[in-house]
């Protein structure tokens, strides 16, 4: 009997954000990962499991025929350079249960800051995403391009809706952050979906 179809897919994306400060402010920024992680979550729920460790429930996704929720457990911390790393721990797929133990998530990114022009700082980072899957048995007909393709695709298109929300949503919680620094205030948090089993996380 022949060993079921397996697919692998794989999106990378680069990202580079000049900021109005010095390495040395926004590093400390950078220091505080769980805010890194709340302004860009979007709509997205995430739930502190304690200590480095998150999880990520997304909004529902379409690949071809099948329409599913991930939940990703995350660790997320900030190195002793300043960068912020983030590493995938696991991953189930709400909808489509059946798969949960024939699939693998990958996930592994990085944001920090480096010199930018004027002495200014310019946050970068980079995020690689693989999945590694068998083919669910309504899919197996489809040319195995078609798959690849809308496989690809799909990641891609979850990484660059990241992308978007760090131009946006983590650029104006920088600048809240960098204001109450300046007035030596305490900068309130985002606003997201964010639920930390009665944290609050600054």
């Amino acid at each position: 009997m022949a060993a079921p179809p397996i697919a692998s897919f794989f999106a990378s994306q680069v990202v580079h954000l000049p900021v109005s400060s010095s390495v040395a402010t926004a590093r400390a920024y950078l220091r505080k990962p769980h805010r890194v992680v709340d302004a860009v979550t979007g709509t997205s729920q995430v739930e502190d499991l304690g200590g480095d460790r998150v999880r990520l429930t997304m909004r529902p996704l379409t690949f071809l025929t099948l329409t599913f929720r991930p939940r990703v457990d995350m660790r997320v911390w900030t190195d002793e350079l300043g960068t912020v790393r983030l590493r995938s721990l696991a991953c189930e797929l709400e909808g489509i249960d059946y798969l949960n133990h024939r699939f693998s998530l990958d996930l592994v990114g990085y944001l920090k800051a480096i010199a930018g022009e004027n002495g200014t700082a310019t946050l970068t980072g980079v995020a690689d995403l693989g999945v590694k899957v068998e083919i669910p048995g309504p899919l197996r007909s489809l040319p195995r391009s078609m798959v690849l393709a809308a496989g690809n695709g799909l990641l891609r298109g979850v990484l660059a809706t990241v992308e978007g929300r760090l131009r946006r949503d983590l650029l104006a919680d920088y600048g809240r952050w960098m204001r109450a620094a300046t007035l030596g205030q305490e900068a309130s948090q985002p606003p997201s979906q964010m639920r930390r089993r009665g944290r609050k996380v600054s």
